[in-house]
């Protein structure tokens, strides 16, 4: 008897539910191409075309919807007792307010699709007042840019790319230019106090001409009614720079990732815990 790869009949059963590569993709936290290559390794395992392919739009071949019928009962059955026995209750999470107000409400949107009895609360305050707070167990995770060692777990995300920004005034102004240092002779560049990539901008870049504000929100407003220039990692603009509100300016400045981490209280760890750091560690944003 041949080994199943129970993940190739997972990823199949995804794709034929929604209806689409790039939705399933984005439900089982892997890339399309990844996802992709194991529906072919699938068709030619089992010898049998599975899905129609047609422009943007697929379907299931008269095969492929009787394997997906058979799979339906066997993958309710698996998620009823991951989702509904295995996880359930509250977890607390502690963010600064960059986080809250940009990202946070996406990754809690998609966290509760995976587990939906798992409640997810969440404070704002800034790192220090967090860290306090992670001690005092008040909450049981704080997400933050910097790596605690000793009695913490701390786990880090994939890299946030930091890109310079400003409003369509500014943009149209600047397009066909690559910024660089000697452009900041004359003009500012606003930087968030609270932002780790701000100290590696400051001490790399000592000619840069710089304005520091409390937080994200702040600077996002001020660059609206400024028409300035700020830099954040690109993560925290995704739907001002999706609604053509903000812009993406091009840069030969060097200006390293940012990273996130999810860092617990290695005494309190539990399978909430886990599962909402792993979603953390594994989802894309992008």
């Amino acid at each position: 008897m041949n080994n199943i790869n129970l993940n190739l009949y997972r990823y199949f059963y995804e794709v034929a539910k929604y209806e689409s590569f790039s939705k399933a993709a984005n439900s089982l936290m892997i890339s399309q191409p990844s996802l992709s290559y194991s529906i072919k390794v699938l068709e030619e395992q089992l010898n049998k075309q599975l899905f129609i392919r047609n422009n943007h739009k697929i379907s299931l071949t008269n095969e492929g919807l009787e394997i997906f019928n058979k799979l339906k009962n066997i993958f309710a059955e698996l998620d009823s007792i991951t989702n509904n026995n295995l996880l359930s209750g509250k977890v607390i999470l502690g963010v600064r307010s960059a986080y809250a107000s940009y990202i946070l409400p996406f990754y809690i949107n998609e966290l509760n699709k995976i587990y939906p009895d798992l409640k997810v609360e969440f404070f704002i305050a800034k790192s220090n007042n967090l860290l306090k707070m992670l001690n005092n167990q008040e909450i049981d995770i704080m997400i933050d840019e910097d790596k605690y060692f000793g009695e913490y777990e701390s786990n880090e995300t994939y890299p946030f790319e930091n890109i310079l920004f400003t409003t369509n005034k500014k943009y149209n102004e600047l397009k066909d230019t690559k910024l660089d240092i000697k452009y900041f002779d004359n003009e500012f560049l606003y930087l968030t106090r609270y932002n780790k990539i701000t100290k590696v901008i400051m001490e790399k870049y000592t000619s840069i001409k710089t304005k520091i504000v409390e937080s994200t929100p702040i600077m996002v407003e001020k660059i609206k009614n400024d028409n300035s220039i700020g830099l954040v990692p690109k993560m925290l603009l995704m739907n001002d720079l999706a609604n053509g509100n903000l812009k993406e300016l091009k840069t030969d400045i060097e200006i390293p990732n940012s990273y996130m981490y999810t860092t617990y209280l290695k005494k309190l760890e539990n399978k909430k815990i886990k599962a909402v750091v792993d979603f953390f560690k594994e989802y894309k944003y992008f």
